[in-house]
Parts: C-alpha cells; structure tokens; sequence
C-alpha cells in the first residue's frame, strides 16, 4: 500500500523513509524532497517513491551517484519527480572513481540520469573527481539542453597528458571548477548559446603552467571569472559578455582572453607583480574595462607618461602606442599591439564576483 503525504501552502522539507512506495506532494510553496538511499557508497535506490511539486520553485535531492568510467548513472533510471509548476532542480552528488577503468576515453552522460522527470527545468550535479588512475587519458562530461549547474572538484588528478572535456549543450547554464590538489593535466569547458556562467576557482596547482585550461562560451550574455592562480584562455562568444581577470600569483601566468563580437565588459584585479592576461581582440568602440569601486588603490588611469612616472604611489598607464596598460611598473594587460582606447573605455563599478 501506498503511503501519502501533503504539504501545505508554504515552504516544506519532506524526507522520504525506508517504507517502500511513497508519494510526497509538495502543493505551494518552495519545496525541498530528501531523496532515499541507505548510504552513497553502496546506495540501495528507493526509486519506488513519488515526488510532486506543485506551484513554487522545488527541489529533490540527497541523491548520490558513483560513475566507474563505464556505469552507475543508470541507477535513477525509474525515478518520478513531477515539478510542477514552478522553476525546479534534481540535485545530484556523482562521486567518479576510475581506478579499475582500463580504456583511455570516458563519457560521463549527464542526459543519462533521470531520464524520466516531468517539469524539471534544472539540473544541478556536484562531480568529484576522487580516483582516476592511470590508464584514462579523456574524460567527457556531457549536458543537455536544461538549465545545468556543474560543479567540478577535483581530488584526484589525471595523467599528465590527460584532458577532461565539459560540454553543457543548451540552456543558461553554471559550470564551477575547483581543485585542492596539484592538477597538472588539461580542463576544455564549452557551453552553448545560453547565459552561462563559468567560474574558476583558485586551485593548488603547484606552478601555474602546469595547468591548461580552455573555455569556450557561445552565444548569449555570459560571465567568465578567471581566478588568476593559473594561465587559461578564455573564447567568449558574440554576446554581450562579462569577463573578470582576478589576480593571485606572483609568477608570470597571463590569462588569454578573446573578447568576441558584443558590448564586453572587462573586470580587472588591480596587481603590482605579474601580468593578468593579454586581449587579442579588445574594441575600443564596444569594450570596456571595470575597476572594483571599492578599491582603495587609484583606480583612474591616465595617458600622461609623465604623470605616470612622476606619481609615488603605483598608478595605471595606458601606452596605446604599445598597445599596454600598466599599473605601477608591472604591465597589467597587453592588447597585442597599437590600440586606440581612450578614457571611456575605463570605467568603476561594483563587482558581483
């Protein structure tokens, strides 16, 4: 028999039990529905329990998946949530253990988990890279077309001359990567023609080239954050795009930076030592460059070299004859030649990264 439970008109959080076919309906209200399994390194998946929605924004999670390079994304196969209403989210934790995987290229199929869902407009899936060994050399990450969130953190890194490909197809997608270990292979992330947002966290990386990283965004609004701890290159698309260049090591590791065809903005972490990145492409008719508002520093940049060389404290220089902005005596961005910028292109404002 069945056993049924109701919410009411307000947020609730609803826990599924070991009872066996149980439907939960969420009504109004933002929802959150505690998936059931015994334990996430051996799950037993209750996937004869019902999850419905209602009219708010819902959410089902507290499911945890273990991929081995080949299977463990199936086991949702059956499972039955009905969103409703509302904008709504499967969460789910993939824990990718490879050690035993003896090919050299995997594809972790994100379209394969819960094929069945009704009105779920979101995707969110934690990914731990915790064992790779030493056999596989391509890693895929593949999306469709919802709404996605990915966060990627890696506690294992893969061989040296190994790359791990994220693709997050359509929808206005969420890529965050992070890594507290020395990663020394390579990350490609391409989105597609949403508002997507990619965001690069410090990772330990113990030289700043050893890590290669390429992102490739499409169409759409999209924001890109550079953290500044490693050398990557980013390829923004023809939208109107936000890139942030965040600074962080004092060794040389300039990010390269593709602007594309919109109105881009260009957020700029003020730095005294080491190149932030160098921009191929950057229109002094479209683009301009943001400076953190609350900066303590002087964020106004001058065209005057000798107002530059003269100031005692470090000041930001435009050389458009070099195509070079400096700050202090350190070259912040390189422009890859003669440019034309004038002081409309430098701007201050608050920063939301």
């Amino acid at each position: 028999m069945r056993s049924t439970y109701f919410g009411t008109d307000r947020d609730n959080v609803m826990s599924a039990g070991s009872e066996i076919r149980e439907s939960f309906y969420g009504l109004a209200g933002n929802d959150v529905f505690y998936f059931y399994g015994i334990d996430g390194v051996d799950p037993d998946y209750d996937v004869s329990d019902r999850f419905f929605g209602g009219t708010g924004r819902d959410r089902l999670e507290n499911i945890t998946l273990n991929f081995d390079g080949l299977a463990g994304l199936d086991q949702l196969a059956r499972l039955s949530f009905d969103g409703g209403k509302g904008y709504d989210t499967l969460a789910v934790a993939v824990t990718v253990d490879m050690t035993d995987y003896s090919a050299k290229a995997s594809d972790l199929d994100l379209t394969g988990v819960a094929p069945l869902l009704r009105s779920v407009e979101h995707r969110e899936f934690d990914i731990e890279l915790s064992a790779i060994g030493n056999t596989p050399e391509d890693l895929a990450i593949i999306g469709g077309d919802l709404d996605e969130t990915v966060f990627l953190h890696q506690t294992a890194s893969m061989r040296v001359d190994g790359v791990i490909r994220v693709n997050l197809g359509g929808g206005d997608d969420r890529f965050e990567y992070s890594a507290d270990i020395g990663v020394d292979s390579s990350l490609i992330v391409d989105t597609g023609k949403g508002a997507d947002v990619v965001l690069m966290n410090a990772s330990s990386s113990s030289y700043p080239n050893d890590f290669d990283a390429v992102i490739r965004t499409r169409g759409g609004a999209d924001t890109i954050v550079l953290d500044g701890m490693y050398s990557e290159t980013a390829n923004a698309g023809a939208g109107n795009d936000t890139i942030y260049v965040l600074s962080g090591s004092f060794a040389e590791a300039p990010d390269v930076i593709r602007t594309g065809n919109g109105n881009d903005k260009v957020y700029l972490e003020l730095d005294s030592y080491s190149k932030l990145a160098r921009i191929n492409d950057f229109s002094a008719e479209k683009d301009v460059i943001i400076f953190d508002a609350e900066e303590v520093r002087d964020t106004e940049v001058t065209f005057d070299k000798s107002i530059w060389s003269a100031a005692e404290e470090d000041k930001l220089y435009m050389d458009n004859a070099v195509g070079k902005l400096y700050f202090g005596d350190n070259v912040l961005v390189s422009f890859g030649g003669e440019t034309a910028l004038t002081a409309d292109n430098f701007l201050v404002d608050d920063w939301a990264f």
